[in-house]
């Protein structure tokens, strides 16, 4: 088990450390994930990149910390990207740069906000 601290951590699955790790089935193999260490009344609580559940200690099994974040990261080059497909099948992708322009897309397009979750604001007259 990997000895945590409450912070911010660059992780990473062991098998895909080396340069010719071991090949897996899946889309990025070397991807690297960001995990959230929480301090709470019962203990450390762990989340891993977007996810808003907690996730187990057991399940860092085969990873291992790269780095902890000591300050937030400069970011650059922000994307944002919806993937949904229709009932022809046919499949959509659109990246945009920013969440007004997301807003946008869901406010203006109004089959998509039930299937993403989006309610928009009530305008206050």
């Amino acid at each position: 088990m990997i000895k945590l601290e409450p912070g911010y951590y660059k992780i990473q699955r062991i098998d895909y450390a080396e340069t010719y790790g071991r090949k897996h089935a899946r889309s990025n193999p070397n991807q690297i994930h960001i995990l959230y260490v929480k301090r709470e009344k019962q203990g450390l609580t762990l989340y891993l990149d977007h996810n808003t559940s907690s996730i187990s200690p057991d399940s860092l099994t085969g990873y291992e910390v790269i780095s902890r974040f000591e300050k937030e990261p400069i970011i650059s080059k922000c994307n944002i990207t919806i993937s949904f497909q229709d009932s022809s099948g046919i499949k959509y992708s659109w990246s945009m740069s920013d969440m007004w322009v997301l807003r946008n897309v869901l406010v203006f397009l109004p089959w998509l906000r039930k299937p993403f979750g989006f309610t928009p604001r009530k305008k206050n007259h």
